[in-house]
């Protein structure tokens, strides 16, 4: 095995890496001949894509109220004066 392959897999497996970052890494060494072709089957099914990013709740509406508005007063009706005193 070489330094790159055990490299590549030490880093992996320990979770040190980005996922597009290394997934790059990879294509470039095999391209360049530095890892084989099965071993470079064998990192990139090692790589966990990251997770999806959960799309923010969002912000409740706040609740409209009315604002408390005082009743009018109650008239009372008006007792009638007697005015022969």
């Amino acid at each position: 095995m070489n330094r790159t392959y055990e490299n590549c897999k030490l880093l992996i497996t320990a979770g040190r890496y980005t996922y597009e970052d290394m997934f790059n890494k990879l294509d470039l060494f095999l391209m360049m001949g530095r890892v084989t072709e099965a071993e470079y089957v064998e990192l990139t099914g090692l790589l966990t894509p990251p997770a999806p990013e959960p799309e923010p709740m969002p912000e409740p509406e706040p609740e409209v109220t009315d604002p408390v508005t005082p009743e009018p007063p109650t008239e009372e009706p008006e007792t009638p004066v007697d005015e022969t005193v």
